[in-house]
Parts: C-alpha cells; sequence; structure tokens
C-alpha cells in the first residue's frame, strides 16, 4: 500500500510539475497588455553605428538621429527613413553625414519585424558617398516605441572602399 501511495504522489507530482512547465512555456497572453501597433506612420530615434572599413582597418563611431514612416499591410510593412550623424573615426573626423534608406520587411510576430534595406549616405565632411545594403530586426518594447538593430555593408560609389556596420536605435512611433 506504501509503495502505491508513493507512486501516486510521485504521479501527481510529475502531473503539477508539467503544468507548472507548460504554464510557464505556453504563457496566456492578455491581449490588453501588447503594445499597439507601431508600424504604420512616422517614427523619430537616436542610435549609435559602430563601423570599420576594410581597406585602412579604420574604425568609425556615429551618434544616429533618425526620422521615417512605414505603411503596413497585414505582415508586411515598408517605410523609408532619412538620417543624420555625427561621427568620429581612428583615422578621421570629427565628421557629418547625411543618408537616407528604404526598408521592406515581414512581421514575425506582431512585435517583431525582420526587414531588407538599401539606400546612400553622403559624407558632408569629407565628400565621399556610399551605397548600401543591410539587413535588420526591429522589436516593439512597449507602446510607441521600438528597438531596432541592422547590420549594413557600404560601398563607396565611384570608389573601392568598403565598410560592414552594426546599429541599435530607440524610436518612438506617432
Amino acid at each position: 500500500m506504501k509503495a502505491i501511495s508513493l507512486g501516486a504522489v510521485l504521479v501527481l507530482g510529475l502531473c503539477v510539475a508539467h503544468a507548472n512547465a507548460a504554464d510557464l512555456a505556453y504563457p496566456v497572453v492578455d491581449e490588453q497588455s501588447m503594445p499597439a501597433n507601431t508600424w504604420n506612420g512616422f517614427y523619430a530615434g537616436v542610435g549609435l553605428t559602430g563601423a570599420y572599413n576594410i581597406n585602412f582597418a579604420e574604425t568609425f563611431g556615429f551618434i544616429d538621429a533618425t526620422v521615417g514612416a512605414n505603411m503596413q499591410a497585414d505582415s508586411y510593412v515598408v517605410g523609408a527613413e532619412a538620417t543624420v550623424s555625427g561621427w568620429k573615426s581612428t583615422i578621421a573626423g570629427p565628421g557629418l553625414s547625411i543618408g537616407g534608406e528604404i526598408r521592406g520587411g515581414y512581421l514575425v510576430t506582431p512585435e517583431t519585424l525582420l526587414y531588407l534595406s538599401g539606400g546612400a549616405m553622403h559624407y558632408i565632411t569629407g565628400g565621399a558617398t556610399y551605397g548600401q545594403v543591410g539587413a535588420g530586426v526591429e522589436f516593439a518594447v512597449a507602446e510607441n516605441t521600438s528597438v531596432d538593430l541592422e547590420y549594413k555593408y557600404w560601398h563607396q560609389i565611384g570608389g573601392v572602399y568598403q565598410t560592414h556596420s552594426l546599429s541599435t536605435s530607440v524610436l518612438w512611433h506617432f
């Protein structure tokens, strides 16, 4: 009888443990607490970018100010943005650059946008212009606020210089 009681307690304990583990793995989502749709409309933000020019082994640091707009159709989002950046490198600077890009992506969840980008940036200080292609992920982290992480490959237009960059931004949607 002790063996049956012990077995029942073990089975009951496993069921309770399994139920608790399942509750953690698949939480009930309260739709009231989900971030509002922040993908349509205008946004503005600030960010930091680190870049590496492979021709000179030159590293750059940028402080970015961004404005943009998105349009959402079902799970697809397209948009455009403009950026003004202050920068300094291990070889040159400080300087100023301006750029723009178009983006298109897919919402893998209502809060997570994966996207591809393409655009150009002009170094006002120095005069070089770079074309870029990139890929990123943007997360809605609160109502009307998102965090963006992006990789870009840059190639000098009419030149041979190449740069890789990683950036992160906080964006406020309105």
